[in-house]
């Protein structure tokens, strides 16, 4: 009798991609978020730097102290606007570069489902390497998470 080279081996794809529930594998064989632009990130912080700089200037220009709040809150409004045009401008300056990150994952994700996990050896089988599913998921994702 001859056994298969893949004889008691599960492909990782099958294993996380039709999980119903999050067993311990699933989680151990999951590979990182996908990279994006932190939308929420950036418009928050813009968002808070230009209602700080309007109510330091609100509090400047009136000498009153309880004005940096009411500037401030005031401030939080008009400033959502010009919090959400720079994020999307910024988004866009970078959209390359997150395009390459995701290029990256993309090829590193395509490598994870192409991969192997034998049950028995607890280790990730892929192109006649075998490794514990935690150190091949590091390194095979190391250059998508910087």
């Amino acid at each position: 009798m001859t056994l298969s080279p893949n004889e008691g081996k599960i492909r990782v794809a099958s294993t996380y991609l039709t999980t119903t529930g999050m067993t311990q594998l699933a989680k151990r064989l999951s590979p990182l978020a996908r990279p994006s632009f932190p939308w929420f990130a950036h418009f928050i912080g813009w968002t808070l730097g230009i209602t700080a700089f309007a109510g330091l200037v609100a509090t400047l220009s009136s000498n009153e102290p309880y004005m940096f709040v009411v500037g401030g809150f005031f401030a939080i409004f008009v400033a959502w606007i010009p919090a959400a045009v720079i994020t999307y401008v910024v988004g866009k300056v970078r959209a390359r570069v997150w395009r390459e990150r995701q290029g990256e994952w993309d090829a590193s994700n395509e490598r994870l489902q192409a991969a192997y996990f034998c049950a028995r050896d607890d280790v990730i089988v892929n192109e006649h390497e075998a490794q514990r599913p935690e150190d091949f998921i590091a390194e095979l994702f190391r250059p998508a998470a910087a």
